[in-house]
């Protein structure tokens, strides 16, 4: 079998495609961003359509064509993730087209931070949920380098704490984009395990 066909550039297990299994966790993820659209009709009872983006599981597929992302309300939030199995996370990547295909460059997503939980998390209280998450790392998205997919190491300071502490969730959060106040797009997340 020709493995190098299904390779994605890491060469590493996604825990987060949802082929895999992975899932999106509501209670932990930001709202979709949405706007109201101008709609000329001669029926008062329709009601003027608001354009939707595309749900946060499109940040767990592999689909790099420009406009499939997630438009995260905001500058910042977060996207949960259950991952397709528990796992000693020692990387994670974030991809975005690069910047010569885009007249978007503000939407990408620059800093933030990636959080573990080896439990699953109740779904009511972010502010609890908070509290059992583990800090993995940052990351700085360089939107002007040109390459698709950065990858971050988890520190060997912070894996030597951990041990062989597996995770059933990951939490992205966004800290800051490259200038929008109203969305920010993530096209793709993956987390990484050398097991």
């Amino acid at each position: 079998m020709r493995l190098h066909l299904f390779y994605d550039g890491t060469g590493l297990r996604d825990y987060a495609s949802v082929g895999s299994g992975a899932k999106v966790v509501p209670g932990l993820t930001s709202e979709t961003y949405s706007i109201q659209q101008p709609y000329i009709s001669w029926t008062p009872w329709k009601r003027d359509p608001a354009l939707q983006g595309f749900p946060p599981e499109v940040a767990l597929f592999a689909d790099m064509h420009v406009g499939s992302c997630w438009p995260m309300r905001g500058w910042s939030g977060s996207l949960g993730i259950a991952l397709a199995r528990p796992a000693v996370v020692t990387s994670f990547a974030i991809d975005h087209i690069p910047q010569q295909l885009t007249f978007r460059v503000d939407i990408a997503p620059r800093s933030g931070q990636l959080w573990g939980a080896a439990t699953v998390l109740p779904t009511t209280s972010h502010d609890f949920a908070k509290t059992l998450l583990v800090y993995l790392g940052d990351f700085a998205f360089d939107i002007h380098s040109g390459d698709p997919c950065q990858v971050y190491n988890v520190s060997e300071n912070i894996l030597r704490q951990l041990g062989d502490r597996r995770f059933v969730i990951a939490v992205l959060v966004i800290g800051n984009n490259w200038g929008n106040d109203d969305f920010t797009c993530l096209y793709r997340v993956r987390i990484h395990s050398d097991n």
